[in-house]
This record gives C-alpha cells, structure tokens and sequence, in this order.
C-alpha cells in the first residue's frame, strides 16, 4: 500500500513537472513568434521606406531649372540644392503637368539659414473638358536673405509621369506694386522674415508737412494646408515721442498683394517705424517700403512779396452763367411745337378747301343768273 502510495505521488510530481515545463515552452514558443513577428514587420516597412527613398532626385547646381521632369510612382522627391537666389527679389515658380496623369504636388522651400516654408500642397491632373484646368500653377516667392536654396518637389503618383518645372528671377519684392514716378522717392526699403508675434523697428528721417506713403505686403507664398492668415500691427512715433498707431492687428492681403496707407508729418526729425507680424506658419517674408509723396503745403517765403491777382473795382466777381437745356426736354419742345406747326397747316388746309368750294359754288350761282336773264 505504501509503494502504491508513494508511486502515486511520484507520478503526481512528475505529471506537474511537465505541466509546468509545457507552459513554459509554449510561452517562450509564444514570445519567440512575437520577436520574429515584429522583425519582420519592421523588415517590411524598412524594405517600404527603402523603395520610396530610392525615387530620390538631387541636383545640385546655381542654375535656375527650366526642365522636363519624370517622377516615377508611388513617390518621388526632386531635390534642388545650392540655388543661389538675391535677396528682396521676387522668383516665379512655375510648374505644369506634361503627361495625361494626376498626383499630388507639394513645394517645400529651405532658405540658407535652413528655415522651411511651405508653399504649396495640391493636385495636378488633367480635365478633359478644361485642358488648362488643375494642370499648371504659378507662385511668386520673394527672398529676405542671400544664399544658397534648397528646393523640394514631393510627387504622390499612381503612374509615371512628367513635370516642365521652371524658376526664373523676377522684380524686386513690391516694386511691382510702387508705380514708376513713386520708386525714385524710396526712403526706406526692406524684406524681412518674420515669425510669429516678432517685431521689428527701424529709425527713418522724415520732412515737416510732407505726406509719406506706406506698402507693406506679403511676398512669400502659404499652402491652402496651412493658416494664410497674417496680421499687422504698425505704428509710428514721431521725434516729440508721439506714437500714431497705423494698424492695429490687421489682415494683410493676399500674396502679390498690397495694403498702402498715407501718413502726413507735423514736424521733421527722427522718427521710429515699429512693425510686428503675427502669423499661423513658422515663417513669412514680408516686403515694406516707405515713399515720400508730396508736399503737403507749399510754405510762403516772408522775405517775398506776393502780388495778387487784380479784382474789379467794386469787387464784384462776375460769372458767365451758361443754360444748359438737358436732352430730354429739347426732344420734348420739338414734339410740342411741330404738333403745333402741323395743327395749324391741317386747319389752314381744310379751311382753303372750304373757301375754294363756296367761290366754285357763287360763280356756279352767278353764271345760272347771268344765262337765265339773256333768256
């Protein structure tokens, strides 16, 4: 009884015993699937990642493109580095879709400080019924610095496909927008990036009783993904340290745009421009200009004499009073004296022809008399 006993409880342990090393072969079967599992989605996506990186373009070089591209799918980056741009000068950049396929176009532009701006984020395709719909665009981008560019073409496709890019140098930023006469009376000229809610100043020379005219406008282009919205606050301190505020948080126009205000000086001297911008993106150049107009009053010399113009001796001033008769009432008179001119010829008419029949009818009466006497 007690040998049953005892290989009773060694069967038991060992039954245990191999329950437990069971699960712990399962669980290390368990945790070794996972570990493979992961590491080969990783290999996966890492394979993924390595196809897409592969449709990547570089050119480097100075030279503005003016090319046809071909972007291979699912995705293509064509990089431009080193494209020296001047600064406050505005670049067109012009891109249009050459083969009959849509995509997704994105546009990210790094400047020499490498500052990122997004510019653009949209479809290319081509519509059948409107061949020039949704195939090209153009953005006007203007510098603040000088340097080397870095620009960036993202391309999500289904298809192959080709892109006629093209960046060529335009006008100054805003001189575009200052007429010709106006430009040779800058007294200050600036394109300045701004971030969000920085401010900036700048100290300017101005000239009692002049009226100085301001541009300010958005030079640099914002993706319909991204908040366009940009505000203005400007403010003028004259050298008596009065401040005259100009704007006050409001929206600029949109890019290729501008907002002009006038202001009229009291005094001359010193004067302090301040200038914040605030913005829904990290980065927005912004072109400014200050021009002065014309003069306000034309101060009379004490030294000289004036001589006025001479008046009539009673100091009458006489004024030759034109009447002017507007059309309608001309037209009007015309109508009322020609139905009268043609009233009076029907009667006169009609009274001829009555007077005529009575004198036929007293001849008539007078030869009867005359034939029945000779009987």
């Amino acid at each position: 009884m007690n040998k049953q006993a005892s290989l009773y409880l060694n069967l038991k342990d060992y039954r245990c015993t191999a329950i437990k090393k069971t699960k712990v072969i399962f669980f290390i079967l368990i945790f070794t699937y996972f570990l493979v599992s992961v590491n080969y989605i990783q290999v996966g996506n890492t394979q993924i990642s390595s196809e897409i990186e592969e449709n990547e373009v570089k050119i480097s070089g100075t030279d503005l493109p003016d090319k046809v591209y071909t972007f291979l799918a699912p995705k293509t980056d064509l990089i431009f580095d080193d494209l020296f741009l001047k600064k406050h000068y505005k670049y067109y950049i012009y891109v249009e879709l050459v083969t009959p396929h849509n995509c997704t176009l994105t546009i990210t532009l790094i400047d020499p400080d490498g500052k990122q701006y997004d510019i653009f984020e949209n479809n290319l395709f081509i519509d059948p019924e409107d061949p020039d719909k949704g195939r090209y665009f153009e953005t006007p981008f203007g510098t603040a610095i000088e340097g080397d560019y870095t620009l960036k073409f993202s391309v999500s496709t289904l298809e192959n496909l080709n892109l006629y890019i093209r960046i060529e140098k335009g006008p100054k930023s805003l001189y575009d927008k200052i007429p010709m006469e106006e430009q040779e009376s800058i007294v200050l000229y600036h394109v300045t990036r701004f971030y969000s809610g920085m401010s900036i100043t700048h100290n300017i020379t101005l000239k009692t009783d002049y009226m100085y005219k301001f541009y300010f406008g958005r030079v640099s282009p914002i993706s319909i993904m991204e908040n366009s919205q940009v505000d203005i606050s400007f403010s003028i301190t004259d050298s008596e340290a009065v401040v005259f505020t100009i704007y006050s948080n409001e929206t600029l126009t949109i890019i290729n745009d501008v907002n002009i205000s006038k202001f009229g000086t009291a005094i001359d001297g010193a004067y302090q421009e301040k200038l914040t911008i605030q913005s829904g993106v990290q980065y927005t150049n912004i072109g400014y200009a200050v021009i002065e107009h014309h003069r306000i009053s034309d101060l009379v010399d004490p030294n000289k004499t004036v001589i006025p113009d001479p008046d009539p001796v009673n100091n009458t001033v006489f004024q030759n009073n034109i009447f002017s008769m507007p059309q309608e009432w001309s037209a009007g008179i015309l109508v009322f004296f020609g139905s009268i001119l043609l009233f009076v010829i029907v009667v006169v008419v009609k009274n001829r022809k009555k007077n005529v029949d009575f004198n036929e009818r007293i001849d008539k009466f007078r030869r009867n008399r005359k034939e029945k006497s000779e009987k």
